[in-house]
C-alpha cells in the first residue's frame, strides 16, 4: 500500500520516497538536502554526471545502502512548473 504525504519525519522508516524535480529550481533544499548530506554528496554527483534530472519523465532510483532510513529514492523530473496540472 502507498501513502502520499507532504511531510516526512526523518526519524521514520521507509521503503521508499519519491520526490518531483521542477526545471530551473533549486533541486536539493530542505530535507532533501539533508538527505544529500547523509548519503555524502552522492545525490549531487548524479545531477554532475547526468543521471539525475529535473527534465520531464526521467526518473532516477538511487538505493541509500543503508545509510539512512530510508531504503530507496526516486526522483521525477516534472519538467517546467508552469506546466504542471494538479
Amino acid at each position: 500500500m502507498f501513502t502520499v504525504m507532504q511531510e516526512i519525519s526523518n526519524n521514520a522508516r521507509h521503503e521508499a520516497i519519491v520526490i518531483g524535480l521542477f526545471e530551473k529550481e533549486p533541486l536539493f533544499s530542505g530535507i532533501v538536502a539533508k538527505w544529500n548530506e547523509q548519503l555524502n554528496g552522492q545525490l549531487t554527483e548524479l545531477v554532475n554526471e547526468g543521471d539525475l534530472s529535473p527534465k520531464k519523465k526521467h526518473i532516477t532510483k538511487v538505493h541509500t545502502l543503508g545509510q539512512m532510513n530510508i531504503k530507496r529514492l526516486y526522483f521525477v523530473g516534472l519538467g517546467k512548473k508552469r506546466r504542471i496540472n494538479v
